[in-house]
């Protein structure tokens, strides 16, 4: 884990997506609020952060899983209890253990988290089998709330800083307001933040090998792919100490930061990775992800080194 001197301060900006599933809350004459800032409800065991959110006057506490490209889930035996609901579809997912699941999709009329309100999202109804797999370890992780998780498409239209080492995440209505609040993203660094494959992913060298990662604050640890044989489980290569690497360089857009510890891991997704970014880096960073201007920029993370 990186040290606190070695904190970052990020600023990652994303497109709109035709999938973005929901309108901004000044629907329907709502006012757009200038500052909202949101506590972390609670923290799993696996100390992944949740969310606070209400729908249908029933209180949840929702992993936040920006490795999650839909815009929320719950348990099965929730969404059967809410009564406005629409079927549209059923979703294909795969976990890191390469398994394939089946999870309905619904929309509802809106979620709730702080003061904002999100209107028209897609729910999707979560697998057991799916949440037992993501449990890798009692010290890593790649998921799991007790009820259910948020996705990032769900802030797809807001501007949102992710101060997990505090506890909290703050959406905003103007960017600007960032540097009177202790966060000067006009001295912050810039590069690409990636999202062509529907996840939020960075380019960036360990020792100066370049790797394409994954954005993802339900997995505990950082993780880079590793082959292993057939012989070990992801439970004994997960808890085996020759398997966790201190790389001395981590560079992003030619800047140098770390040092920073990757765990080696066997990634199998729909995707082709090459390395997980989790709570690990998280917590040592202050990420601010400003969805609706990416089209206007080239390079939209945006890093500083304290």
């Amino acid at each position: 884990m990186l040290s606190v001197l070695t904190k970052l301060f990020l600023i990652l900006s994303i497109g709109l997506f035709s999938s973005c599933s929901f309108h901004s809350d000044s629907r329907n004459g709502q006012r757009e609020h200038e500052w909202v800032e949101i506590p972390i409800a609670e923290y799993t065991p696996s100390q992944l952060p949740c969310l606070g959110v209400r729908i249908e006057r029933n209180n949840y506490r929702l992993v936040l899983d920006l490795g999650n490209s839909g815009d929320l889930s719950l348990h099965k035996s929730l969404v059967d209890h809410l009564s406005a609901k629409e079927f549209t579809r059923v979703k294909t997912t795969f976990g890191f253990r390469g398994k394939q699941y089946h999870k309905r999709c619904f929309r509802i009329p809106n979620v709730e988290i702080g003061k904002i309100v999100f209107h028209v999202p897609l729910l999707e109804e979560g697998s057991e089998e799916s949440d037992q797999d993501s449990i890798l370890s009692e010290g890593i992780s790649s998921l799991r709330a007790d009820v259910g998780e948020i996705g990032w498409r769900l802030f797809c239209t807001k501007k949102v800083l992710f101060d997990l080492g505090n506890s909290k995440i703050i959406i905003v209505k103007d960017a600007d307001i960032l540097s009177k609040h202790g966060y000067p993203i006009e001295l912050f660094a810039k590069t690409a933040l990636l999202t062509d494959r529907g996840f939020l992913e960075c380019e960036l060298e360990l020792d100066t090998k370049p790797l394409r990662c994954l954005l993802d604050t339900s997995c505990t640890g950082n993780l880079v792919h590793k082959n292993f044989g057939d012989g070990e489980t992801f439970e004994q290569i997960i808890k085996n100490p020759k398997n966790i690497h201190r790389y001395t360089s981590l560079k992003i857009d030619g800047k140098i930061f770390g040092p920073v510890d990757f765990y080696d891991f066997p990634l199998h997704s729909s995707i082709e990775l090459d390395a997980v970014l989790g709570m690990d880096f998280f917590t040592e960073h202050v990420v601010f992800i400003d969805f609706p201007e990416n089209q206007r920029l080239e390079k939209s993370l945006i890093i500083r080194q304290v």
